[in-house]
């Protein structure tokens, strides 16, 4: 039987059999409770668990694109169980909150030029995207990130050579894409 019921903004408390129960408000207006009455209140507090979570996840990416799995983390961390986190992630991928895909896209976009696959395959599937589509590796681009790096200074020396290719395989460029991009930079430098 219900006890007493304590308006807490958009938690509502409500004493039931010598335990306290958190509802959420709009669980609350749907279930509709009053003094007395004799309800069953644990499908009522997973709903508000529910509510509470879409909130906190809805208020969470609002601030920045986040992938599903950043968002499922993200709940677990606030307390929430892997079951709530769950439904609560269903929700705000149906309200198009979440859209991994999208968030893939503008992950590689905002590294284009500057990071090449193996760093952009590694971040994406930290993030728990493992379905996407990165752009070719372009030897242009990388060298002209050597030439913002290194300037124009035509031939390179071992020691040079080998510096620049472990500062491009740190950036997360193939192997052969840093090749031909060296003999680009290096030719280019022999053309002026």
């Amino acid at each position: 039987m219900i006890e007493d019921i304590r308006y807490r903004g958009k938690k509502i408390e409500i004493d039931q059999a010598g335990e306290t129960v958190i509802l959420h408000e709009l669980i609350f207006y749907q279930l509709n409770p009053a003094i007395g009455d004799e309800i069953d209140l644990s499908k009522a507090v997973f709903d508000s668990q529910i509510e509470f979570a879409f909130e906190q996840a809805a208020n969470y990416v609002v601030s920045r694109l986040k992938s599903s799995q950043q968002v499922k983390l993200y709940l677990q961390k606030k307390g929430f169980s892997k079951e709530v986190a769950q439904v609560a992630l269903d929700r705000l991928i149906d309200n198009r909150l979440i859209d991994d895909q999208e968030y893939a896209r503008i992950y590689i976009e905002s590294f284009s030029g500057e990071r090449g696959h193996r760093y952009l395959k590694q971040k994406l599937r930290e993030r728990g995207i493992t379905d996407y589509n990165l752009p070719q590796e372009d030897p242009e681009v990388v060298c002209a990130i050597l030439e913002k790096r290194w300037g124009n200074s035509g031939k390179m020396e071992l020691k040079q050579r080998q510096k620049a290719q472990n500062f491009l395989l740190g950036r997360g460029f193939s192997f052969e894409t840093i090749k031909k991009a060296l003999e680009m930079y290096e030719n280019k430098s022999n053309d002026d």
